[in-house]
């Protein structure tokens, strides 16, 4: 199983969900087949799995390593059967921004599949796409670019086909073009993928949403407004079908949409989306800040700043960088981010000093992960210039 496209790293927080979701059903199956399911092996590897859900990183970190050690115990280091573990090891170590650790494990696993299994396997077209998505989080997008363009030829090679699995390295490789500003290149990625999975009709409503979410933004880029108009439109009418009315994603796809008016300047049409949007966020928020809840308090604040309300988005803001910090460490990318927006507002409240001063330990934390190129650098940058 490939990673989820992550479009920005503000969606880092999802690699949670994703995590989970490979444990509970790709690397646990896989290891119950190789291993009896109460050794050492499984303990380490449930322990991760639930450490990491409730946001635990570094103790699922500690799990998870082992689990590697518990693999390669049994079956040595260059055995492709400890691959999924290299790969979960690095996925923990992206949540933590130790973007060089992850990519040294997902590289030990492509070596070790191209070894087994030759340059053209599917399973190296897996790694691949690990480093990809990696490559995109990190600002990377030329290496990203190159390791998601192997991946998918790799596929397109294959006899038997799979145009779930091509469609799905498309939209992966769209969102490193969009990233690169090869918009045209992105907007071509992502009409295939849209084409396939019509063609194949088994697509769930997630991956229809998320490809229509990100082509909406492909054709924004390149000034096809009615069509974004047309793809968020599709994304809200598969959610309201597929979906319950008070759902995340039915919230996501509203404000989404709300988004799309707001950018042009039609605020008539974007403020109920955004109102109905916030009502349904405000459900899964509660009244304890803690680390499941800081996505939905993210969304609240973008939503509160859409409708002219920057002190409630203060405080909203105010509570992701606590929340950031204490499950992150002060120095993680998702803290930077957490800065840049509380600044953001600061700013358009004419709090100029504590917008500066979070600005500049913005830039000090990117500085530290990114490169000079990077947006994050480039954005504060400007912010203090």
């Amino acid at each position: 199983m490939r990673p989820i496209p992550s479009s920005t790293i503000n969606k880092s927080f999802h690699w949670a969900i994703f995590f989970c979701w490979i444990m509970g059903t790709v690397g646990i199956t896989r290891a119950e087949r190789m291993m009896d399911s109460m050794d050492t092996f499984s303990v380490a590897r449930n322990a991760a799995y639930m450490r990491v859900k409730d946001g635990y990183f570094t103790d699922a970190l500690s799990a998870e390593e082992k689990a590697l050690q518990s693999a390669e115990d049994r079956y040595g280091k260059v055995h492709p059967s400890i691959v999924p573990v290299l790969n979960d090891v690095a996925v923990i170590n992206r949540f933590l921004g130790h973007y060089t650790q992850a990519e040294t494990y997902l590289k030990w696993g492509l070596a070790i599949r191209e070894k087994a299994f030759g340059q053209d396997d599917p399973l190296v077209a897996d790694s691949l796409t690990y480093l990809e998505a990696l490559y995109n989080d990190w600002g990377r997008c030329q290496d990203g670019e190159f390791f998601g363009k192997r991946a998918l030829s790799i596929l397109e090679k294959q006899l038997v086909k799979s145009s779930h699995d091509i469609s799905q390295s498309m939209v992966l490789l769209a969102e490193i073009e969009l990233n690169f500003k090869k918009t045209i290149e992105a907007q071509k990625l992502l009409e295939t993928s849209r084409e396939l999975q019509e063609k194949e009709g088994v697509a769930n409503p997630m991956e229809r949403t998320d490809l229509l979410n990100l082509l909406a933004k492909a054709y924004e880029a390149n000034k096809r407004f009615s069509d974004a108009e047309s793809c968020l439109k599709k994304s809200l009418e598969i959610t309201q079908k597929n979906l319950a009315p008070d759902s995340v994603e039915m919230a996501d796809a509203l404000e989404s949409l709300g988004d799309f008016y707001h950018s042009q300047a039609n605020p008539d049409k974007a403020q109920p989306l955004y109102e109905s949007a916030f009502k349904i966020y405000k459900r899964f928020v509660g009244v304890n800040y803690t680390y499941p809840s800081v996505p939905y308090l993210i969304r609240m604040a973008k939503a509160d700043q859409s409708l002219g309300d920057d002190k409630s988005a203060e405080g909203l803001f105010q509570k992701v960088l606590a929340t950031t910090k204490e499950v992150y460490g002060p120095s993680h990318p998702l803290v930077a981010i957490a800065l840049m927006n509380l600044a953001g507002v600061e700013k358009k409240l004419g709090e100029s000093k504590a917008a500066h001063d979070h600005f500049k330990e913005s830039l000090e934390i990117s500085n530290s992960i990114f490169s000079n190129d990077h947006p994050m650098v480039i954005k504060a940058k400007a912010q203090l210039d």
